[in-house]
């Protein structure tokens, strides 16, 4: 029916738009016929949103279309307006004004009125059924902002017009989100997620593009002149949430990224998504930055640790692991006390740091199975000593704090002692001090079963992590061992060391536990941890790191002469 009185506007909207944005041209034509019959000046939409109602679509929906205006302007004091409701609660008011010359409308125009503005809405919720199925296809449901799909598509774009030299591209993920889902909930996560997708999309300038690609990760185009503003404005950002009581809580979301100024002569978006990607990945594996810059030299390291890491299957299966063990000694009588096993790895002939490959594996949690091989290897060698007749002291095997996700870890450690017949009493687990209440709050747990079973339990760089004072109040454990970084050589800071290191030590001999330092290098640094009541170390003082068949004449001997004679 509509088709056959309006065959004009039944064209204007099924005929030459597809957007509910692109109508008046269009429709302007359509109205212009029936302008005359119906004394018609203009006809306007506004669309509004009830409050609190969530639409994805309102993010390309202008709040006003104008479709049609007469040439000779309009009598503002004649209208007509009519309003309806689409189902997800979207208001189109549509207003209808007479021309200029057009005082009143007869009962018969209105009530053509009435089938224009019905009509019109009608055709406007079939373009705007289109409009949602685009924009949702292009749309992340959770943020309102772009998804990949529109992202690359924009990008795209912009290498086509070749403009996308003028913009920067950053990729964000935030850091340790999971932690605020598992204290808040899934749905108190979502909705920080989705506040802070609202504060993204309120930093872009004209032309520029924020997108959630997933789960924490966001993905940035902005022009080249506001990259580093931005950059600043995302490392940390507060969000306000209410949870399940309705109470405020404020989550401070910190954010690492990877930044890539695109070159002039860019033509693939595709590889502006690696190079930034793979700059993220970096920072990440980094560790020590927030924010990495792209560089050639970066991603060549990145395929370098990649590649190290591809080789961790075989360096497992063919033994490429070794462990050398490093000399604790008593300075009270400069007698070998115990030690510390420490991983090597020897690949295609030559040896490889830990420095150079356990920041690698800590990135993926691969560590783990190198440090479970480590607690096997020295199993084994402590089983030869053994069965040879020697008197091992007491061996520190290293242990990720990725392990400690393991619910299952602690028995893991005592499956390996029972099946080479090793007593706890032989072993020592030494682990990181943790720098997050969460880790620290399973670390505890952690360490209680350790304990329970008889093994010994240590703290490596002790003073570098979640909070040293809780640390020592908080843990029952046996040694804690001082980070070299209190050893400074720097002479302006001895008495400060003095000072530190004092106080660690009487509160921690207080609490029943032992103290080790490790790093010791000199003979000053002895005669200083003497002087403070720290009677173990461990250092090139002594020795660096023996292979087994060196470390058993250590044993033999179990003494070493006094460094200062």
């Amino acid at each position: 029916m509509t088709k056959e009185i309006f065959p004009d506007l039944y064209g204007a909207f099924f005929h030459a738009m597809s957007q509910i944005r692109s109508l008046n041209e269009s429709a302007q034509k359509a109205f212009a016929i029936l302008g005359d019959a119906l004394r018609i000046g203009r006809v306007a939409v506004r669309f509004n949103v009830r409050r609190n109602v969530y639409s994805a679509v309102t993010k390309n929906l202008p709040p006003r279309l104008e479709l049609y205006r007469s040439a000779h302007s309009f009598n503002q004091d004649v209208c007509k307006n009519f309003q309806f409701t689409m189902q997800d609660e979207l208001i189109v008011e549509i207003a209808i004004y007479g021309d200029v010359y057009c005082e009143q409308w007869s009962v018969k125009q209105l009530s053509a009125l009435a089938m224009i503005a019905e009509t019109t809405f009608v055709f406007i919720s079939r373009l705007r059924l289109a409009d949602l199925a685009r924009i949702h296809a292009m749309t992340d449901p959770l943020t309102g902002l772009d998804n990949a799909m529109s992202f690359a598509s924009i990008g795209r774009q912009h290498c086509v017009l070749n403009n996308i030299g003028k913009y920067t591209a950053i990729q964000l993920n935030l850091k340790n989100f999971r932690l605020v889902n598992r204290r808040y909930g899934n749905v108190i996560g979502d909705q920080i997620l989705r506040k802070y997708g609202a504060y993204l999309a309120g930093l872009m300038h004209t032309g520029d593009t924020a997108a959630r690609i997933g789960g924490d990760e966001f993905v940035f185009l902005v022009r080249d002149d506001y990259a580093q503003e931005l950059v600043k404005k995302l490392e940390k950002v507060s969000i306000t949430a209410l949870n399940t009581d309705a109470a405020e809580i404020t989550v401070e979301l910190h954010a690492r990224m990877g930044v890539y100024e695109i070159p002039d002569d860019e033509t693939d978006f595709g590889h502006v998504m690696e190079a930034v990607s793979n700059t993220l990945l970096a920072a990440r594996t980094a560790g020590y930055t927030s924010v990495m810059d792209y560089s050639p030299q970066i991603i060549n390291q990145l395929l370098k640790n990649k590649e190290l890491q591809s080789f961790l299957p075989n360096a497992l299966k063919n033994e490429e692991f070794i462990a050398c063990y490093q000399p604790k000694v008593s300075l009270e009588d400069y007698s070998l006390i115990g030690c510390e096993a420490l991983v090597r790895w020897q690949h295609d002939g030559k040896f490889i740091m830990p420095g150079d490959f356990i920041p690698i594996l800590e990135e993926d949690g691969t560590v783990c199975q190198v440090d479970f091989y480590m607690l096997r290897r020295v199993c084994q060698d402590l089983n030869d000593w053994l069965s040879r007749g020697f008197n091992p002291p007491i061996v520190s095997v290293n242990f990720s704090k990725h392990h400690l996700s393991n619910p299952n870890f602690v028995e893991e450690i005592m499956d390996i002692l029972e099946e080479y017949g090793i007593d706890p009493s032989y072993i020592e687990i030494e682990l990181t001090e943790t720098t997050n209440f969460h880790d620290f709050s399973r670390l505890k747990k952690s360490i209680a079963e350790m304990q329970a079973y008889g093994l010994t339990t240590s703290i490596d760089d002790f003073g570098t992590g979640y909070s040293s004072l809780n640390l020592l109040k908080d843990l029952s454990v046996d040694i804690i061992k001082i980070d070299r970084s209190f050893l400074s050589e720097d002479k302006t800071s001895y008495k400060r060391d003095q000072i530190v290191i004092r106080n660690i030590i009487q509160m921690a001999h207080e609490l029943g536990i032992d103290i080790i330092t490790e790093g010791v290098e000199t003979c000053e640094q002895a005669r200083l941890l003497r002087g403070i009541n720290c009677m173990m170390a461990q250092g090139y003082l002594f020795d660096k790191p023996l292979p087994k068949e060196d470390f058993e004449d250590r044993m033999m001997i179990g003494q070493y002469p006094n460094p200062e004679e």
